[in-house]
């Protein structure tokens, strides 16, 4: 929210003032003016979730495994599972997969 917050304050005021004189409804100043000016700090928010996701998979792995009947499953970590368990032939498997079945 912080990030959206300074984003929001280093739009200039005059991109609504001439958005309202060319009698653009509210919707349409977010839609065509707003939200493109905030799709670079969008863009720095969803890398930044994405990175904060992936470290957290192995504190996961290494307290829970997903926990009692997935309680505490993450997405990355069922991605994870699925791709070393089912869609990697068994002879390309490391050696840590084996651990990992439930």
């Amino acid at each position: 929210m912080i990030f959206y917050l300074a984003a929001l304050q280093n739009i200039p005021p005059e991109l609504e003032e001439a958005a309202r004189l060319e009698g653009s409804t509210r919707w349409y100043y977010f839609r065509r003016v707003l939200f493109p000016l905030l799709m670079p700090t969008t863009l720095f928010i969803m890398i930044n979730a994405v990175l904060n996701s992936f470290k957290l998979v192995d504190h996961l792995f290494v307290l829970t495994k997903g926990g009692p009947d997935n309680a505490s499953n993450l997405l990355l970590y069922y991605i994870l599972k699925v791709h070393f368990l089912f869609l990697t032939p068994i002879t390309q498997r490391p050696s840590l997969s084996s651990c990992w079945d439930s």
